[in-house]
């Protein structure tokens, strides 16, 4: 499986040895974002929002999903789905219709629960142009299947 660490560092060293071919790319990797906390930790998307973002347990830190959106924000609301309760005041978060999730019977059980327990973190990579979210998007899913280590949601590709 692949760890989130290892996302990062691949897509780094994708940007480092692309620059010769597309020119002036370049990405910015967020700090972790908690999802149980989601509105609060907006602000580590520095205000801009379009990008890759990659959707990891904080169990076993592997990754779960890689997704690209115009508004990051927007999108994890999307994911999150509706009926769902932040962690504050010393509740725990929830979301019981995680679409990610929901209706996904093949997804292993451990992952279904985490994905409904807001037991999952999210680092966005901030990408200039905003178009070149697409380009590492396929590449860490590609890297991801040529080296058996594919996010688990990512079955379409």
């Amino acid at each position: 499986m692949m760890q989130i660490e290892e996302a990062k560092n691949i897509l780094v060293e994708y940007v480092r040895l692309t620059k010769p071919i597309f020119g002036n790319v370049s990405i910015d990797i967020s700090d972790d974002i908690d999802v149980a906390k989601f509105p609060d930790e907006l602000s580590k998307l520095k205000d801009q929002k379009e990008g890759l973002y990659i959707i990891w347990s904080k169990n076993d830190r592997r990754v779960i999903y890689v997704g690209i959106a115009v508004d990051i924000p927007r999108r994890v609301y999307q994911h999150i789905g509706k009926g769902y309760s932040w962690s504050r005041d010393s509740s725990t978060a929830r979301f019981p219709h995680c679409t990610l999730a929901e209706g996904r019977h093949w997804l292993n059980p451990t992952t279904q629960k985490e994905m409904q327990d807001a037991e999952w973190n999210i680092t966005a990579v901030l990408t200039n142009p905003g178009s070149f979210r697409g380009q590492l998007e396929s590449m860490l899913i590609f890297w991801g299947i040529q080296n058996n280590k594919k996010p688990e949601i990512n079955v379409e590709l």
